[in-house]
């Protein structure tokens, strides 16, 4: 487990015992963890997990413990390991989170300007009456409350998502089905750029850092870094780094004869083409070079744009879009290790 996954375990543990998400109620942990199947999870931190209980004028007001948060980071990193008891513990707190802590508190009034059910207004209802669990969620991804959206960030910093299944319920998805494996690549990722190449491994700490502070330009600039560094190291003196990328991606068919590779950018796949050169389509030359294009046009080049009526016409960067361009390097990093001589 590197450094920023114990960060986002650690918060995670932070904000379910905030008492924010998982309102604090008797017996509340060991409804989640017998719920689980992980009873005897529970018993081993139980003294932990007990809610505390106070009266104040005659009114009972109950509390997560004051050691919660300490008995939630050592069982999640017991278990970070251990995929489906994971994916278990999780799915069962998600069941005790309301969908009413889920959103934000202004969807009241951002939704109900353009509903026509009247003055009153009722988000889960709302999403009952979509009858979709896609609609459901880009409300939720658009709308969600700010400690929901922390929890999910940081699950997301271990390869899960939050998604609204059923209508109502949510539930804790992996990114993929092969994210076991995606964990162990990374793994081996880490432990390979440190040793060989310790400038792109502190760019990508640095990129995941970033996500993790929902800087996302910060984010897709680091990012960026990652595919022009790594290239960087596999071309000759005073060339510049597309001629690294050449060299990477050299199983492509006839790029030993491309002398100059911005031409692959420049001059199209055209198949009927006079030169032969053009008649190539450079299939992973020009996947890396999109990707390091959609991170620079939103991360490092991000208020480059068009003049409208005196103002720069700039891109919005969104953490979404952060996502996106990390999972891709990722996979190029993946790529580039498997190919790795």
């Amino acid at each position: 487990m590197d450094t920023n996954q114990n960060i986002a375990i650690s918060r995670i543990a932070d904000v379910l015992s905030s008492g924010k998400l998982i309102l604090p109620e008797t017996d509340i942990w060991k409804k989640i963890f017998y719920n689980a199947g992980l009873g005897e999870i529970y018993e081993g931190y139980h003294v932990k997990l007990v809610v505390t209980h106070k009266q104040v004028n005659w009114e009972d007001h109950y509390y997560h413990n004051d050691r919660c948060f300490s008995a939630l980071l050592e069982i999640f990193q017991n278990t970070y390991e251990e995929f489906k008891t994971l994916v278990k513990l999780l799915n069962s707190i998600l069941e005790k989170i309301s969908l009413y802590r889920a959103f934000d508190e202004d969807i009241y009034k951002i939704i109900r300007a353009r509903s026509s059910h009247g003055s009153y207004f009722d988000i889960v209802e709302h999403i009952k009456r979509l009858k979709s669990d896609k609609k459901a969620n880009e409300v939720l991804l658009n709308y969600p409350s700010m400690d929901f959206s922390y929890l999910k960030r940081n699950l997301n910093m271990l390869n899960f998502d939050i998604v609204i299944q059923e209508g109502v319920k949510l539930v804790a998805v992996p990114f993929t089905y092969l994210s076991e494996q995606i964990n162990e690549d990374t793994s081996l990722i880490n432990s390979w750029l440190s040793d060989n190449y310790p400038n792109i491994f502190r760019s990508y700490e640095d990129a995941k850092k970033a996500y993790g502070i929902s800087d996302a330009v910060g984010c897709l600039t680091h990012c960026r870094n990652i595919i022009t560094g790594f290239c960087t190291y596999m071309k000759d003196e005073q060339t510049q780094w597309l001629m690294g990328l050449k060299e990477v991606c050299k199983r492509d068919k006839n790029i030993v004869n491309i002398a100059r590779p911005k031409d692959i950018i420049d001059k199209p796949h055209d198949p009927h083409n006079y030169d032969v050169n053009r008649r190539y389509r450079y299939p992973r030359f020009n996947i890396i070079y999109k990707v390091y294009s959609y991170l620079s046009a939103l991360g490092a080049h991000v208020n480059e744009g068009n003049i409208v009526d005196d103002t720069v016409d700039v891109e919005d960067t969104d953490l979404t879009d952060a996502f996106l361009g990390l999972r891709m390097t990722e996979d190029i990093l993946i790529w580039l290790y498997q190919n790795k001589e």
